[in-house]
């Protein structure tokens, strides 16, 4: 069929430039159907992958057991997954045992773009007997998901054992698929810190059809079909026949790659210098040096926290306190394994719930405080603590 249509523009007597065109249309609608076709893996969540937030337990083999409620009656287990886009996943099932509708069980997510917010989806009768639950109904199951758990509510009347969490795919129609396509070869990468040259250039969660790759599976099969309409038109395929078409595929589309480059090169300055708050500053600059003074210690380390800790602004801050070792940024209090005694924690220009108990000498999130010493401040850089050890 393929073959035929490139025959039908002219056989032989048409310029190898025509079926090269006609060619390279059909190589795009093949790469289309092969990505409506092939599969998107579902994603299986063993229950020894959850953590419990919430209740007494232990993981015992694959599973998880939770033999009690917490004070407040709830029973919390959750999982990280790698950034699932919502939309590629329809459903979940689930297996476990002693869930009922007498403690009100149900699925919660968290979303990239909003993770300090938890969606619950409340399971029905029906569905906990099933083991299945739909999601993509829920208005709210949308962005690429970081977390799933499950959440109950009242005293266990049995130990509630979760044995596997799978989140189901659904198929993609090819009007989907092609905007799937347009969004990932159109998204443009804002400042990351690192070179231009290294960049993935595609939605996060979708990061397996990178432009190149898109480009290479293009290429290929344009030069596949155009090779097999050859063939058949003139019964041979000869090196004159191939070489100018292989070239030119692959000069067109290194062009277009370029292009692209050249786009999202564009985009990352204009963002940059057009932002106030990255712009640099030489007040902000003089406030670094002056904290880079204060730290005498060679081998210290600089703990930067910060609202946006891939900015352009966060990683000049880094620049300005070397030769010191300062993490790339983080956008919390650091972890008890993440820090010790001794570190130092740079609060840059933060506006986020963190706040400073100047009495106790403590940082404190809602979630948990950190002992510190404040060594200087400046309303144009932030503020220098020194961790100091727990009492």
């Amino acid at each position: 069929m393929v073959t035929a249509a490139i025959s039908a523009s002219g056989g032989a007597r048409a310029p190898w430039v025509s079926r090269l065109g006609i060619s390279a249309a059909i190589g795009l609608l093949l790469a289309l159907l092969g990505l409506c076709v092939f599969p998107t893996p579902s994603v299986r969540l063993e229950g020894s992958q959850f953590q419990l937030r919430e209740g007494s337990g232990k993981t015992v083999g694959a599973a998880l057991e939770v033999a009690a409620a917490s004070a407040n009656g709830q029973v919390v287990a959750v999982s990280g997954v790698p950034e699932l886009p919502a939309y590629r996943y329809r459903s979940v099932r689930f297996r476990a045992t002693g869930l009922e509708s007498s403690i009100q069980p149900a699925v919660f997510w968290i979303a990239g773009s909003a993770p300090r917010d938890a969606h619950a989806r409340p399971l029905s009768a029906a569905e906990i007997q099933a083991g299945e639950a739909v999601l993509s109904s829920d208005d709210r199951w949308r962005g690429d998901i970081i977390s799933f758990g499950v959440v109950t509510q009242g005293r266990l009347a049995s130990p509630l054992r979760l044995e596997m969490v799978e989140l189901l795919p659904a198929p993609l129609a090819w009007d989907e698929t092609l905007a799937l396509l347009v969004r990932n070869w159109t998204h443009l990468d804002s400042w990351s810190g690192g070179s231009v040259n290294f960049y993935v250039g595609a939605l996060r969660s979708e990061r397996r059809l990178t432009p190149v790759v898109m480009m290479a599976a293009w290429a290929s099969l344009t030069l596949v079909v155009f090779a097999l309409g050859q063939a058949v038109s003139r019964g041979r395929l000869t090196t004159r026949d191939w070489a100018p078409a292989a070239a030119a595929t692959l000069l067109a589309g290194m062009f277009l790659l370029d292009l692209r480059w050249q786009a999202d090169a564009a985009f990352r300055a204009t963002r940059t210098l057009g932002s106030a708050e990255d712009v640099p500053d030489s007040s902000a600059r003089r406030a670094l040096e002056g904290f880079r003074a204060l730290i005498t210690e060679p081998r210290a380390r600089v703990l930067v926290v910060t609202d946006d800790a891939g900015s352009y602004a966060t990683q000049r801050a880094r620049y300005h306190i070397l030769p010191l070792r300062a993490s790339y940024g983080m956008t919390r209090l650091p972890m008890p394994t993440e820090s010790q005694p001794g570190d130092y924690l740079l609060l840059l220009s933060y506006k986020g719930p963190i706040r400073f108990d100047a009495a106790n000498g403590l940082l404190i999130t809602p979630e948990r405080s950190l002992p510190v010493d404040l060594l200087a401040r400046s309303p144009d850089a932030g503020a220098l603590f020194r961790i100091r050890p727990e009492k």
